[in-house]
């Protein structure tokens, strides 16, 4: 039953009871799971569970402060939420403290000395182990991060919003037993990096291949849809080069050229553009030649030993 709802309901089954008559009351109890009490909502808020053990409670004032065991987890909290403290019971646990809410932040674990958190927020913050850490001063201005799992290492330094950069590694046998060591710091070449003075330009590297961009002003997000869909329309120079040549593109394919071990190309909008082609033919090696001047009023094309040229639109040989 329901009246006004959801002030007032009551509920009874097999599974479940349920009274309600807020802010003043409100009690459910779960089949062997949970109880849970509310009296002058927020004011007082209980639960208990209802499980094997039946040791898990739980309790809340906001403003005063409250204590809860749950699931080996214990949290105390004084003067909600100035103050609050929590910790696990199983061994290698991390102490957690904050005060004034998220503004100071500590905690440790007893097992691993360098593994813990500092937080003065927005004015510095770290929190760390030996194979990663991120870290921030006057935040969101400065801000860096290094992880490893063993396979790969990524780092991460962003100046906001004025410089970002992105480096992901594949570490080798050596540097896996070594990370985070001199000689693991900076492993060359680097399989993806990426840095950015935004709003001017970028550069990108995945393997051996290079992007440029002027200007980028869209962030490095990994999965970033406004970047995918709009970036290269506000791009006025995009260049690409990798081990097969140099290709680039200005004021949106006005000027473009591709240079490659075989191919190469060159275009100033429609007033002229060439292509040079080699491949192989029925004779051999061919050099395919095409041509186009001015809106295609002189094309000249060479293939083999094949070769035409137009003149005006109208005039071909």
């Amino acid at each position: 039953y329901s009246l006004f709802w959801p002030l007032v309901e009551y509920e009874k089954s097999s599974r479940v009871k349920k009274h309600r008559i807020l802010p003043f009351y409100a009690w459910k109890k779960s089949a062997g799971k949970s109880e849970n009490l509310s009296l002058l909502f927020p004011f007082f808020n209980y639960a208990r569970s209802l499980g094997k053990e039946g040791k898990d409670t739980s309790f809340l004032i906001p403003f005063i402060g409250g204590y809860e065991t749950w699931n080996g987890t214990k949290a105390y909290s004084f003067f909600w939420p100035l103050f609050t403290l929590r910790k696990k019971d199983s061994p290698g646990s991390f102490v957690d403290m904050n005060l004034f809410g998220p503004l100071f932040r500590c905690g440790y674990r007893k097992d691993v000395p360098d593994r813990y958190i500092f937080s003065f927020f927005p004015f510095y913050g770290y929190s760390g182990r030996r194979n990663w850490y991120s870290t921030y001063i006057l935040f969101p201005f400065y801000f860096s991060s290094r992880t490893s799992n063993g396979e790969q290492e990524s780092f991460t330094q962003s100046f906001f919003p004025f410089f970002n950069i992105r480096e992901k590694y594949s570490l080798t046998k050596r540097e896996k037993k070594e990370v985070f060591t001199e000689e693991a710091k900076n492993p060359d070449p680097a399989d993806n990096q990426a840095w950015q003075i935004w709003p001017f330009y970028s550069r990108r590297r995945s393997g051996n291949t290079v992007v440029q961009k002027v200007p980028d002003i869209f962030s490095f997000a990994r999965k970033n849809p406004a970047g995918r869909s709009w970036g290269d329309l506000f791009t006025l120079y995009k260049a690409v080069s990798n081990e097969k040549g140099l290709s680039f593109d200005i004021l949106w394919g006005l000027g473009r050229s591709t240079e490659g071990k075989d191919y190469s190309e060159l275009a100033i909008g429609p007033f002229y553009m060439h292509r040079i082609r080699n491949h192989t033919g029925k004779a051999g090696k061919e050099k395919s030649v095409f041509l186009d001047i001015f809106f295609s009023m002189v094309r000249v094309a060479v293939k083999g030993e094949n070769s035409s040229v137009r003149l005006f639109w109208f005039l071909e040989i």
